[in-house]
């Protein structure tokens, strides 16, 4: 299989250097939380300590290109921080914070609220957005290609209930001081989302939402995927929209939802969705999705317990499990749709539960001009999805050898505007693997030229 071996050891430089600065070795890796990495390569840190005889909530920043760290801001309260974000000029943080509060009976209810912080003023100055959810909030700074000391743009992700642009009026204040100058205006994005994707580099954000389509008649709503770009002016497009109809489980924005401790997630850490849009500078655009357990009905009812941890995390409930050959086996079930194939590819692999983690996640990124999907100790697919040619020519590798593959012949019939569409191409191991591909592939394209151009910057 593929080797990968690690080439920074990031908690490793975080705990050197305030191990060092406070001249203690009492600080360990698990009690420091990696929550965001900003367009510049910017991360953002936190940990919990004590200043002054006072339990308190830092926060840190390091810098990847050149490894040097600071303390940025220190919060007189120990509080449990799950998302932050700092302005393109470092005057501004953005938190949120994670809590629980007695509800009825003994249960513990969530409440998750959002922030600002002033970082240089002569006050420090906490400013609350007034939201008090049971879901997830991701705050995120936009980014442009100069910095503005007038104003900053910070997106605002209130899980399963809307996402905002808040318009935040900055001024000056003595010498080299930059504060908030009046109240934040506000526009709304879209409303109730169920997945979001954060894309710092080109200020892309594609969220999935359930609308009706407009050109079905079933009145009902179905699952699309929406891509936006926001401009250093502070105004933003959509890109595109792309149906996932029949592939996509069905999720209610009234369901309760778990979340996990993910590293430098850029989205929403929701444990029932495995998804990850993944472009490329040439074009590529897919859109992958793993089946998980928690995306049927019983392990949503199975997962819905009647208390909540003072963790705002959660463990994933991995993967569909079925008995095969007298033994219990997990499924890794994955999907791609290849926007700018319009197609969809399919994926199955079987793994025994003794070598497989339930706990394991398939993992998408790009391999050049392949998309690799992989489960560390499972199996490593390279799939051909470039676009010069359809997908074809797939690269696969299994933690076992595979002594009989059937192939069956790609099966075409003329699609409605005469061309030919690819139906089915199927490969099937007789006990363990097979991928297939179908198409076509809806896709509404909204603004080409931002799509494709941004990546080229």
């Amino acid at each position: 299989m593929i080797e990968l071996k690690p080439v920074l050891n990031l908690k490793a430089d975080i705990l050197q250097f305030l191990n060092g600065r406070n001249g203690t070795n009492h600080l360990k890796a698990d009690d420091i939380l990696i929550l965001n990495q900003e367009k510049d390569g910017a991360i953002l840190y936190t940990w919990n300590g004590v200043d002054k005889g006072k339990s308190v909530t830092h926060v840190g920043l390091y810098e990847a290109s050149s490894r040097k760290q600071k303390v940025i801001w220190i919060y007189t309260q120990r509080l449990k921080m799950v998302s932050c974000s700092i302005n393109q000029e470092k005057t501004l943080l953005a938190f949120t914070e994670f809590k629980t509060v007695a509800g009825h009976g003994r249960r513990r209810v969530p409440v998750y609220s959002a922030f600002l912080a002033e970082l240089q003023g002569v006050y420090a100055r906490v400013f609350s957005l007034n939201m008090e959810l049971s879901n997830f909030i991701k705050v995120q700074f936009l980014y442009g290609d100069q910095m503005s000391t007038k104003d900053s743009r910070l997106l605002v992700m209130f899980h399963k209930e809307s996402i905002g642009l808040y318009h935040i009026p900055l001024g000056r204040v003595g010498d080299k001081g930059t504060v908030m100058r009046e109240q934040p205006k506000t526009e709304q994005i879209t409303r109730r989302f169920v997945w979001c994707q954060w894309d710092a580099q080109c200020q892309h954000l594609h969220y999935i939402h359930y609308d009706r389509l407009s050109n079905s008649e079933d009145q009902q709503k179905e699952p699309i995927m929406s891509s936006i770009q926001f401009f250093q002016d502070g105004t933003f497009k959509e890109m595109l929209e792309i149906p996932i109809t029949g592939l996509f489980p069905k999720i209610r924005s009234s369901g309760k939802s778990h979340y996990s401790r993910d590293l430098l997630h850029d989205g929403i850490p929701d444990t029932s969705l495995n998804v990850r849009v993944l472009t490329n500078n040439n074009g590529a655009f897919c859109l992958c999705y793993q089946e998980l357990l928690s995306d049927s009905p019983d392990a949503r009812h199975l997962s819905s317990d009647s208390s909540v941890s003072d963790s705002p995390f959660q463990p994933l409930r991995m993967s569909q499990s079925s008995q095969h050959s007298g033994e219990q086996t997990n499924e890794f079930k994955y999907h791609i749709y290849i926007v700018h194939h319009a197609m969809i590819i399919q994926g199955c692999v079987s793994s025994s539960m003794s070598r497989a983690s339930p706990e394991a996640l398939v993992r998408f990124v790009w391999h050049g001009d392949y998309l690799m999907v992989f489960c560390p100790g499972q199996f490593v697919h390279l799939l051909n999805v470039g676009i010069e040619i359809e997908p074809c020519h797939h690269i696969l590798l299994h933690g076992k050898s595979y002594s009989c593959l059937e192939h069956r012949n790609i099966q075409r019939q003329p699609a409605s505007d005469g061309d030919d569409s690819v139906i089915e191409e199927e490969m099937v191991d007789k006990s363990d693997y097979k991928t297939s591909t179908q198409g076509p592939l809806d896709v509404r394209i909204k603004n080409t030229h931002s799509l494709l151009s941004s990546k080229n910057k």
